[in-house]
């Protein structure tokens, strides 16, 4: 029987990048992910260390057979899914550029994961802070009951302040540099990375990704394989279409 461990981690549903990074290092050292159990667990399986590309993408259950049959064609591994979060994984050395180490080819891609998850995940959020937590905690203060009692509402109030500032406020930047390197990249030719680039191709460069080539702009397999999704998005939408063709 293979060597487990159990480790606890916490990312909010604004960091999915940082755990991308996380769950490659882990891999490298010898780790590799078996088991996401909310809200913090991951369970590992000792393995021959290895330089592997963890990629998340936020489904919310809305997959389908076609979905995941394309991403097994481009050699992507289904590793399980969390919370609405599908967990995806390719070796290093089976990704021959920058771009094929990416399930998503462009940047407008990253900006619609991230209004979806703020749609699906924090306004849910939000709405049981307006109805739940502000309510109980004035009524916890302002009535007579232990201060055990005040401090504990008092704490979850200030918790759900600070995810709900924490997470928009990191999206809102993320989705910002993604929208000004598009703009950048859409009125000029880049022939040196900016430091001001998206978060997303500085903290990916860590592990050894070359800027550079994911700046280049050409039908590689993962270009290919972002033109099949769009025409089965189009498909899930419209099936209608399919017989009018």
């Amino acid at each position: 029987m293979n060597e487990t461990k159990l480790k606890i981690r916490f990312f909010t549903i604004a960091d999915y990048i940082e755990e991308e990074i996380w769950l490659r290092k882990m891999h490298n050292e010898g780790w590799k992910l078996v088991k996401m159990v909310p809200p913090c667990f991951y369970k590992f399986e000792k393995c021959e260390p290895e330089d592997v590309i963890y990629r998340l993408d936020f489904k919310d259950n809305t997959e389908n057979p076609d979905y995941m049959k394309i991403m097994d064609d481009f050699g992507w591994e289904y590793t399980g899914k969390c919370v609405g979060w599908l967990y995806f994984r390719k070796s290093a050395s089976a990704a021959e550029n920058e771009n094929e180490g990416e399930i998503f080819s462009d940047n407008e891609s990253r900006i619609e994961v991230i209004i979806n998850v703020l749609k699906k995940r924090l306004l849910p959020i939000a709405v049981i802070f307006l109805l739940i937590v502000i309510p109980y905690t004035l009524h916890a203060i302002t009535g007579i009951y232990s201060i055990g009692y005040k401090i504990f509402w008092a704490l979850i109030f200030v918790l759900y302040v600070l995810l709900i500032f924490r997470t928009v406020i990191k999206f809102a930047k993320l989705k910002k540099s993604l929208k000004r390197y598009l703009k950048i990249r859409h009125s000029s030719t880049l022939k040196r990375v900016s430091p001001d680039l998206p978060p997303y191709i500085r903290l990916n460069s860590k592990y050894g990704h070359s800027e550079s080539s994911f700046l280049r702009k050409t039908w590689s397999p993962s270009h290919i394989f972002r033109l099949k999704m769009s025409f089965l998005s189009i498909h899930l939408r419209f099936p209608s279409l399919q017989s009018s063709l």
